[in-house]
């Protein structure tokens, strides 16, 4: 049972579904890093394409492959071609994650931004508001919104 933070739920949930080796410290996959560590990385990329990522609508990784190399190079559109994601919405961080690295595969820019309004992505908009000391909404608004006309 996770608490807290599930974020790494379904990389946690692919690594024993798969079988795939731990890293050489394991704890390191649920505890905080250490100062100077960085948390290891399990990556799509050892994922076989049989695995899972959609349980709702039994959605593997290669149909998700297979559905970017047909021309689904968003988020949307690949819900709208497998329907991952269209169930509970688990499994969305990890559609995102092969997405991106099967677009970076293939050479394709990868858009991390936030969102079409912030032109940043999450760590980007987190170091800008500590280094700038923006204390308000509002005032992240004012300093980093681009609006959409």
């Amino acid at each position: 049972m996770l608490v807290g933070d599930t974020s790494d739920y379904g990389n946690l949930l692919q690594l024993v579904l798969n079988a795939i080796e731990l890293p050489e410290n394991p704890d390191s996959l649920i505890l905080p890093a250490h100062a100077g560590s960085g948390k290891p990385s399990i990556g799509v990329d050892k994922l076989p394409d049989s695995a899972q990522i959609c349980s709702c609508f039994d959605v593997s990784k290669g149909d998700l492959i297979a559905a970017i190399n047909k021309g689904c190079h968003t988020v949307a559109a690949l819900k709208a071609e497998t329907k991952a994601g269209t169930g509970c919405g688990g499994c969305i961080p990890l559609v995102t994650q092969v997405l991106n690295a099967e677009l970076a595969k293939q050479g394709i820019e990868v858009n991390n931004n936030l969102c079409e309004h912030f032109a940043y992505s999450r760590q980007e908009l987190f170091h800008l508001i500590r280094v700038e000391g923006i204390k308000t909404f509002d005032e992240l608004l004012e300093n980093t919104v681009r609006l959409r006309l």
